[in-house]
Formats: structure tokens, C-alpha cells, sequence
């Protein structure tokens, strides 16, 4: 009985041995083979051996073409070879079989965005709100697009702080991003003040060397828009040959100098109103004086009068300064000049203006 039970013991292993070869060892070792190739791509795409994972995962593409995960790796091998056009319908096939690889959509979001495909990156965007997939970078995504069309920055800001509300590790990324939403609105005090919290929290970044760009940028135009300018000057100035060394003693005006110290004052100001962001009219005044020290025959002294109104249209700015200038000279009227005449700026794409 215990030589039967032995031998019935050895028959069941016997039998689950050779059914785990056939149902589990070949099938496995097959699966086994494949498994290690799609590692080796990608450990060969990890070390940036680009070349050598793209010709394994091209065999692999073949081999299993419903693989969601070789598509996907495929296409980020393309893209990290700049050959976006390859790598677009991999990443499209990776973000739609099934089972779907969530990266690959952002993935591909991303390409479309770098390539200026903006209808094709609002259309994934767009499947990736209704799918769900990584709502926090889908809503980054979607402000970075909203702010490159430029034509709703209001709502950039409000992807941006969705965001930042979904995943909190964005907050800085998307706090740059803001400021250039806020440039977008003319909201440059808002705008400014962003970019100092960023240069603030992180001097060293990289992010901080951008904000502090856009910090002087914003200074400057600030200055420019300020409704009042004005300023005054004085210099001393010395002339070795005021008369040209005239051979009429009547030119020379009597004297026998030809060489003279001069005091030049100088003053100008000038107030912008622009009541509406179509209209302006700028105003102001200016004043030229000029001493001699010795020959007083050549005091001079100017009085300028500008005014200049200006018409804004969408991509022109219309202008017709005038301006009444006066001169004297050694305290007698010397001229008198009105003028009048039309500064015309066309904006010609984004960057040319005529």
C-alpha cells in the first residue's frame, strides 16, 4: 500500500510538472524574452543610447503593435531626437489603446504645443478634460495654450490657478506663467509684483534671472507711462572760435574776442492725458537759454509749445503734432514758428511696425 501511494504521489508530480511545461514554463519564457527586450529599449532610451533603443523598439512596434507601452516609449525616443513628426502618431497610438499610458497624452500635448499646433493641442486637451487624465497638468497645458493664442489671458490665469489648486508642486512654474498672463492684460503692477516674489523665494533659479528681466522691463515702461516728465539742465560751455574770425569788424560786433564762456540753461516738461485707450493728447513745454559771458549779442533764448493728439486703432496709432516755437535773440524777436503734421505707426504682423 505505501509502494501504490508512492507511486500515485509520483504520478501527480509527474503530471503537474509536465503541465506547468507546457501551460506555464514556455509561455512564460517566451513572455520572458519580449519582457527583456522592451527593458533593454528602455534602458538604452534612460542612458540617452537613443539610436540603438529606437531600432529595438521598432522591431518591438512590429512585433506588438497593440502594445500601448512600446508606442509610448517609441514616441519618446522620437521626440527626444527632436524628430517630432515620427513621434506624434506613436504617442497618439500610446494615449489611446488599451490599457492607455496616462504620460503619453501629456506627452503629445506637449509636442503639439512646441510645434505651434494649437487647434491639435486645444483637441487633446480636450479629451484629456473629459478622460480625466492628469487634470492638474491638463489645466497647465491648457493656460500655457490660452496664453500663446493671447487672445484670453484672463482665462490663462484661471487654468493656471487650477493647477496650482490640483497639484501644489507647480506653484512656481505657474506663478511665472502668471506674470505673463498679467503682462498680457496691461496689468503691469500686478504683473511686476509676481515676478519679485519669485526672484524673493528663489534668486538662484533660472525662473528668477527671467523675472528679473521682465522686472526692468516693466520699470522702464512704467517710466515712459507716466503721465508727467519733466526735467532741467545747465552746462557751461566754451567757444575758441565764436565768430569765425570775421575780417568785417562789423560782423564781429565790435570786439576784437573770438572766443567766449557760455551758460546754457535748459527746461522741459510735459503731461500725457489719455482718457480713453483710444485717445491721448500729450502737452508740454520746453525752454532753450544761452548766456555769453562776454559778447552778449549772441543771447539766445527759445520757447517751444507742443501738443500732440494721438488716435489708437487696433494695430495703428494716428498722431498730428503742432507746436509754436519762439527765438530771441539778445532780447529782440528773431522767429516765430508754428508747426503742424501726421506721425503715422501700422503694426505689420507681430514684430514690424511702418
Amino acid at each position: 500500500m505505501p509502494d501504490k501511494n508512492r507511486i500515485f504521489l509520483a504520478l501527480v508530480i509527474s503530471s503537474v510538472l509536465f503541465l506547468s511545461a507546457i501551460f506555464g514554463v514556455f509561455p512564460s519564457s517566451l513572455y520572458g524574452q519580449q519582457a527583456s527586450k522592451l527593458e533593454k529599449a528602455q534602458w538604452l532610451y534612460q542612458h540617452e543610447n537613443y539610436e540603438e533603443a529606437l531600432a529595438l523598439l521598432n522591431q518591438l512596434r512590429t512585433e506588438q503593435p497593440q502594445s500601448s507601452e512600446v508606442a509610448y516609449y517609441l514616441g519618446l525616443t522620437y521626440k527626444r531626437m527632436q524628430d517630432f513628426l515620427a513621434a506624434k502618431p506613436h504617442l497618439e497610438a500610446a494615449a489611446t489603446l488599451k490599457p492607455s499610458v496616462k504620460n503619453a497624452l501629456l506627452e503629445l500635448i506637449d509636442l503639439l504645443y512646441q510645434c505651434d499646433q494649437v487647434d491639435e493641442t486645444k483637441k487633446w486637451i480636450a479629451f484629456a478634460e473629459k478622460e480625466s487624465i492628469t487634470p492638474a497638468q491638463t489645466a497647465f497645458f491648457k493656460g500655457l495654450v490660452l496664453l500663446k493664442e493671447g487672445k484670453d489671458p484672463q482665462g490663462a490665469i484661471n487654468s493656471f490657478e487650477e493647477a496650482e489648486k490640483l497639484d501644489p508642486t507647480l506653484s512656481r512654474t505657474v506663478k511665472y506663467q502668471k506674470g505673463l498672463a498679467y503682462l498680457q492684460l496691461k496689468n503691469f503692477k500686478q504683473a511686476k509684483s509676481i515676478f519679485k516674489e519669485i526672484v524673493v523665494k528663489e534668486p538662484t533659479a533660472d525662473l528668477a534671472e527671467y523675472a528679473n528681466e521682465f522686472i526692468d522691463a516693466i520699470t522702464r515702461s512704467e517710466e515712459v507711462a507716466r503721465p508727467f516728465h519733466g526735467s532741467v539742465g545747465y552746462s557751461l560751455q566754451y567757444d575758441d572760435n565764436l565768430i569765425l574770425r570775421p575780417d568785417n569788424e562789423e560782423l564781429s560786433g565790435g570786439t576784437d574776442e573770438d572766443n567766449d564762456w557760455k551758460h546754457v540753461f535748459t527746461a522741459q516738461t510735459d503731461y500725457t492725458f489719455k482718457p480713453t485707450d483710444k485717445f491721448g493728447l500729450k502737452i508740454g513745454g520746453s525752454f532753450y537759454g544761452a548766456k555769453q559771458n562776454y559778447i552778449g549779442f549772441y543771447d539766445t533764448m527759445s520757447f517751444d509749445i507742443p501738443i500732440q493728439p494721438t488716435f489708437y486703432l487696433e494695430k495703428a496709432a494716428i498722431a498730428f503734432p503742432i507746436h509754436y516755437n519762439v527765438i530771441s535773440v539778445n532780447g529782440r524777436n528773431y522767429l516765430s514758428v508754428v508747426g503742424f503734421s501726421n506721425l503715422n505707426n501700422i503694426m505689420l504682423g507681430k514684430d514690424r511696425m511702418l
